[in-house]
């Protein structure tokens, strides 16, 4: 499940514990495995002009989808899973997440 976003980089929208990253033009592939938790899980980032478009699978069946759009200094991300939930996250490059 999302935990985290970096606004100094649009490709990987979100973060996670361990994981790899490819880039092939304006997709993005994340694949790795969450320590806490003990899941696996696969993301795919794509980019349309400044919106990044994400969709993500974990091991336990949980599916997310959501949007990252950049606002001046800031990156706004909104996301909704399948089991109903929904968050908005904003992202200052200068003073993180809130």
């Amino acid at each position: 499940m999302p935990t985290a976003h970096n606004a100094n980089a649009p490709s990987a929208v979100l973060l996670y514990k361990l994981g790899t990253l490819l880039v092939l033009g304006n997709t993005g592939r994340l694949r790795g495995f969450d320590a806490g938790s003990g899941l696996t899980w696969a993301q795919t980032t794509t980019r349309h002009g400044r919106l990044h478009f994400f969709t993500g699978l974990s091991s336990d069946g949980s599916v997310w989808a959501g949007l990252a759009r950049p606002f001046g200094w800031n990156v706004i991300t909104r996301f909704s899973t399948s089991s109903g939930g929904q968050g908005r996250l904003s992202c200052n490059r200068l003073k993180g997440c809130d």
